[in-house]
C-alpha cells in the first residue's frame, strides 16, 4: 500500500475518533492573529482533515480545505458548512497561481516524507503568506529519532518528527522568508494522545511499554504524574512571504 492510500485507510478509520480528540487542540494558540489574516481573505488549507484549524478564520471571504481522506473532510463540512471542501493531494493542488491570500498547513508536515514538494505548491498559490503548524522535535538528531519511532508504534502514517530548524530549512528551499515563528508549549498527558476509542489496542501497549524503556531518549520531558505519564507537546508555528514574482 502506497503512502497516500495508508493515509486515507487510517484517517478514515479513525474520523470520528480523532475529530473529537482534536476538536480544541488549535483553542489558544492565537492562530488567526498570527497568521496575519484580514478579514474578506482567502484562505487554504492543505491537509486539513476536518477544518479543526480552518475553523477560526471566520472571517475569510473564502476558505477551503484541502485533504486526500473524503471521510475526514465530510465531517468538516458538516460541522462548518461554510467551509469549501476539496478532495486532493497538497503535492498537485488544483489551484491557479497567487490564488489565496493565506496557505497554511497544521499538523500535517510529519506524515510527509518529504515536505518540500507541497511547500513549493502551497508557494505558488499563495500571493503573499504561507503557514506551516506542525509538532517541534528536539533539535539532537538521536532524540528527534526516538520521537519518531514512538510517533510510528501509535500511528503508522507518521513519517518523520523534525526540530524547527528542519522546517526553517524546508520554508527556505521552497523559496519562502519566514516572517514571525512562535513555538508553544504545554504538558499533556499520555493517556489522552492514545485513546482506545482511537487507537487499537496493541498500539496502545506498545506506545506504553516503548514509554517505559525509552522515554528519556525521546526528548519529550516524559514523567509519572498522577498514576500516568505526563509529556511536553511542543507546536512550532512559522509564517513567511512568498517572493513577488
Amino acid at each position: 500500500m502506497d503512502r497516500r492510500a495508508a493515509v486515507r485507510q487510517e484517517f478514515s478509520r479513525t474520523a470520528e475518533a480523532f475529530t473529537r480528540r482534536t476538536r480544541d487542540r488549535y483553542r489558544g494558540l492565537g492562530v488567526v492573529e498570527f497568521a496575519r489574516s484580514r478579514p474578506g481573505e482567502r484562505v487554504l488549507e492543505v491537509g486539513a482533515g476536518s477544518a479543526g484549524f480552518l475553523k477560526h478564520f471566520t472571517e475569510a471571504g473564502l476558505a477551503v480545505a484541502l485533504d486526500l481522506t473524503p471521510a475526514m473532510l465530510e465531517l468538516g463540512r458538516r460541522e462548518h458548512p461554510w467551509i469549501a471542501c476539496v478532495v486532493g493531494d497538497g503535492g498537485q493542488l488544483p489551484f491557479a497561481t497567487a490564488r489565496f491570500d493565506l496557505v497554511a498547513s497544521a499538523l500535517a508536515f510529519h506524515h510527509l516524507p518529504d515536505p518540500l514538494p507541497v511547500l513549493r505548491e502551497m508557494a505558488r498559490v499563495s500571493r503573499g503568506r504561507v503557514l506551516v503548524v506542525d509538532q517541534c522535535a528536539a533539535e539532537d538528531p538521536d532524540q528527534a529519532a526516538t520521537q519518531t519511532r514512538l510517533e510510528r508504534l501509535r500511528d503508522p502514517t507518521h513519517a518523520v518528527s523534525r526540530p524547527a530548524s528542519a522546517y526553517r530549512d524546508l520554508l527556505g528551499a521552497a523559496g519562502v522568508a519566514v516572517l514571525d515563528e512562535r513555538l508553544v508549549e504545554h504538558r499533556a498527558r499520555l493517556d489522552r494522545w492514545i485513546t482506545p476509542e482511537e487507537f487499537p489496542a496493541e498500539r496502545i501497549r506498545a506506545v506504553l511499554e516503548f514509554v517505559e524503556h525509552e522515554a528519556e531518549g525521546t526528548g519529550m520531558g516524559f514523567r509519572r504524574e498522577g498514576g500516568g505519564w505526563t509529556y511536553v507537546r511542543r507546536i512550532l508555528m512559522l509564517l513567511g512571504t512568498v517572493a513577488a514574482g
